[in-house]
């Protein structure tokens, strides 16, 4: 048996686990499991290279936010920007972290968007951004079959040959602007397929898809999440911002 060490982090409702070395797949599996670890996501973090790379190599908004999050707790500090690398991502991230109360952070990662793509289809827009792909659906309810009609529809757009790809449900709150979203993600090399409690990628791909839709140019969204959290998503010319709370759960050893 042996002993990995592990950090867990909670961004907006989507749980993330960081080893401080890459594990093989079978592994991580046994590590996001009930009963063991109990996450969504993992990833490796190389702190002194101000680089991260998730388990099954592709992109994550919410894990870059936390790993902006587990530097600054590891450098101790309140206040701090990084410049990172991580995987499935073109070029570096930008992060503003800000600690609020003892073991959480405001965190915004800036990204350029450079390499984004957008196709119509007959259910909804599927928004391609590196290292993850979102289609988009009208919300319709849960249903039992959601995880294999997800999976049927990843197989049908081909997105399942991705390194991640995710349907996402979206509905707007009433009158108000607050849109909200129930996502399901893929990750290919794990052969995961977790209903997320909050997805940055998902809410990024939701804002770029309205925005271009829209008469009237808006550059901010509030996307509620399932887990009741919402992120905030700015859009630039070329560039968006996503932001949203990161809260450290616990770090330990675990033994497998």
């Amino acid at each position: 048996m042996q002993k990995y060490a592990f950090s867990k982090w909670n961004a907006c409702g989507n749980t993330t686990l960081f080893f401080e070395k890459e594990l093989p797949g079978a592994l991580v599996r046994k590590a996001l499991a009930a009963g063991q670890l109990d996450c969504e996501q993992a990833g490796c973090v190389y702190p002194a290279e101000k680089r991260m790379r998730m388990a099954g190599g592709e992109f994550c908004v919410n894990a870059t936010r936390s790993f902006g999050a587990y530097l600054a707790m590891c450098e101790h500090s309140r206040k701090a920007e990084y410049t990172v690398e991580v995987s499935g991502w073109p070029g570096s991230v930008h992060l503003l972290i800000e600690q609020g109360e003892e073991g959480v952070w405001e965190a915004s990662a800036r990204l350029q968007l450079a390499g984004c793509e957008m196709e119509d289809t007959k259910l909804g827009p599927i928004v391609h951004l590196p290292g993850i792909s979102h289609l988009l659906l009208p919300e319709e309810g849960a249903q039992e079959d959601d995880s294999k009609r997800a999976r049927r529809l990843m197989a049908e757009y081909g997105l399942d040959k991705r390194d991640a790809c995710g349907v996402v449900w979206y509905e707007r709150r009433g009158d108000t602007s607050v849109l909200a979203i129930r996502p399901l993600v893929y990750v290919r090399a794990l052969d995961t397929l977790y209903a997320e409690g909050a997805c940055g990628s998902g809410s990024l791909a939701l804002a770029l898809a309205l925005a271009r839709g829209e008469s009237a140019a808006r550059s901010s969204f509030g996307i509620a999440q399932p887990s009741g959290g919402v992120l905030q998503v700015g859009l630039e010319e070329g560039r968006a911002t996503v932001s949203g709370e990161v809260r450290l759960v616990c770090t330990g050893e675990w033994y497998a």
